[in-house]
């Protein structure tokens, strides 16, 4: 339905940034690259999810490492939402929605902040910051779960990134 320039314009945009995008493999929305930092680091989603989308999701996925997710499971039920809505909080501080996954459960395994961005008159400044905002927001999260538990002990080669 929509012209795909604004798909290619938003790789052109990626890469002149030096960021290395990818497309999932096991994606199955009209338009999905992964977009990461050459030397390693967060990985953000832009997604368009048919044709006919009229706007773009810019996600970022934060899987919890299982340490933190023990950690954050043995304080008491006050301090554990308290965690969680600070979480959120930070979050909104950024502009970007917050969801955390199993959905209606005090302890989250992954957390995904994201922000839809509407296609028409979108700029290269707009996408930057959009960008942006959810990658910062994403990371604050992971230094949020540092500052409280530590840092987490790699056990294992994983593809999953934790934080």
């Amino acid at each position: 339905m929509f012209d795909r320039s604004m798909d290619r314009q938003i790789e052109e945009w990626l890469k002149e940034l030096g960021l290395t995008t990818s497309r999932p493999p096991q994606a199955k929305e009209f338009f999905h690259i992964v977009a990461s930092p050459p030397q390693g680091g967060p990985t953000i989603s832009i997604v368009r999810v048919s044709d006919s989308s009229k706007f773009y999701v810019i996600a970022m996925g934060i899987g919890i490492h299982p340490s933190h997710v023990s950690a954050l499971m043995s304080l008491n039920r006050e301090e554990r939402i308290k965690f969680v809505i600070d979480l959120q909080l930070e979050a909104l501080r950024y502009g970007v929605d917050f969801i955390a996954l199993p959905p209606n459960q005090e302890v989250p395994n992954v957390i995904q902040v994201s922000k839809p961005l509407f296609m028409e008159g979108l700029s290269a400044n707009d996408f930057m910051n959009t960008l942006l905002n959810v990658r910062n927001a994403g990371v604050s999260i992971m230094l949020k779960f540092t500052q409280k538990f530590g840092p987490y002990e790699p056990q294992q080669q994983t593809s999953l990134k934790y934080t």
